[in-house]
């Protein structure tokens, strides 16, 4: 796993196959069949790695914040603080798998339990603000969870589009993620003093 890791960070999709993968390894490509019995395994197991280590992260930051309304901005600054310094493991999560494929029933089983976990528990703090009476009424937690998560999703899809290209961002992900974030808090908080 480490060495197909070190192939998709150093040669993207390019040099990814399992014959790279045993050469960096130093192993005899049919050693490879010996841990995993297809490159979607491989990638299976990679991606099942990265996504829990990003759903522990998120959580963590989700909970930490002061209230819902704080926990969607924490989210998207988690995302983006996770994978704007490495793009090759949220393009091997997020574009890649659809070309490297992945084992029928995979997504199911490895990406919506954990994504579930972290959006359920941002829709748990955003429901406590409405109960509250911080978070609008007419706001539905659910839909503003999966906002703040899609967000961030496309900013960093965005920037590491970008960087493949060899482009830029006019401004910084890091300055466009604070303002989608700080832009969702205060659309989402009813402020005292004013009418819902």
């Amino acid at each position: 796993m480490e060495a197909a890791k070190k192939i998709l960070h150093r040669q993207g999709l390019k040099g990814f196959s399992v014959a790279a993968i045993a050469a960096e390894a130093g192993v005899a490509k049919a050693s490879f069949y010996y841990y995993f019995p297809s490159q979607e395994a491989l990638v299976g197991n990679i991606a099942e790695g990265l996504l829990e280590e990003e759903a522990e992260a998120m959580l963590q930051a989700v909970n930490a914040a002061s209230d819902g309304i704080r926990a969607l901005g924490a989210l998207m600054r988690c995302r983006v603080e996770r994978y704007k310094g490495d793009f090759p493991s949220f393009r091997l999560l997020y574009l890649w798998t659809e070309v490297l494929g992945l084992e029928e029933g995979a997504v199911a089983k490895i990406a919506y339990p954990r994504a579930a976990r972290v959006q359920g528990r941002l829709e748990e703090r955003l429901k406590e603000d409405q109960a509250e009476g911080r978070l609008h009424p007419e706001v539905s937690p659910r839909e503003l969870a999966s906002v703040a998560w899609c967000t961030a999703q496309g900013l960093l899809s965005l920037a590491s589009g970008m960087t493949a290209l060899g482009g830029t961002l006019r401004f910084p992900i890091e300055r466009l993620c604070e303002e989608a974030a700080k832009n969702l808090e205060r659309g989402a908080e009813i402020r005292p003093g004013t009418t819902t």
